[in-house]
């Protein structure tokens, strides 16, 4: 198309009807350009007298308001911190390499003891732990329970070599958000922190709604009855 194109024709080229060849019907360029104006974009064609072809440019305006959505989304991300416990080294690797890709914060701990340590000097979203560690074949439900006591809101996602439904059972019984078996598929792991994470953002909008409906209960009256309720 371009090489056969005189300066004259590339000027109408967006044209409606106009074509250069005998069954054509002139409306693609046309089509093309009303879409491009539509949203706020050009297009310019130039054929130029000393080089062969067409040089067709098209541009159009970057949308702010979808760019801030993206980097709020990721400054969310990265104010996400999940702490992987596992006392091998490789898996720690592993599941951090796969979450600092999608843009998590992560901290690994390959004991239960530095965990705690861990929890309770950051600010931690999310853990997911092993059950089998350090010859303990407790070490993640021990962990799991002194989570729940200490912050219920920081759910726990259980991963283990030596899966079994009673296994799975049994971490769901003591509060477990979910279990996962090594190996696992990187699809179904982001899942489950997906899942996890949006879980405890409700929990925590529950939690907020109900501290202010709390807030809101005023009652009104000098009588001694109401005010032995009040205090």
């Amino acid at each position: 198309m371009g090489s056969e194109m005189c300066i004259r024709d590339s000027s109408r080229m967006v044209e409606p009807y106009f074509s250069t060849k005998t069954n054509g019907s002139g409306l693609g360029l046309a089509i093309t350009k009303k879409i491009i104006e539509d949203h706020n974009g050009s297009i310019t064609i130039k054929s130029p007298k000393d080089e062969q072809g067409t040089i067709i440019i098209i541009k159009l305006p970057i949308v702010v308001k979808h760019i801030w959505v993206i980097l709020e989304f990721i400054m969310l991300k990265n104010k996400i911190s999940i702490l992987i416990v596992d006392d091998e080294i490789d898996i720690c690797d592993t599941v951090s390499a796969i979450l600092s890709d999608e843009g998590y914060k992560t901290i690994t701990a390959f004991n239960s003891i530095d965990a705690v340590n861990i929890i309770k000097k950051n600010d931690i979203t999310l853990i997911i732990t092993d059950i089998w560690m350090n010859n303990n074949v407790n070490a993640g439900l021990d962990l799991l329970t002194w989570c729940q006591n200490y912050n219920i809101l920081i759910p726990v996602i259980m991963m283990s070599g030596h899966g079994s439904v009673e296994t799975a059972m049994n971490a769901a019984k003591n509060g477990a958000f979910d279990f996962i078996e090594k190996p696992f598929k990187t699809d179904k792991l982001l899942f489950l922190v997906d899942k996890a994470l949006n879980e405890r953002n409700l929990k925590i909008k529950v939690f907020d709604f109900e501290s202010k409906e709390n807030q809101k209960i005023d009652l009104i009256g000098k009588s001694v009855v109401i005010k032995n309720i009040k205090f």
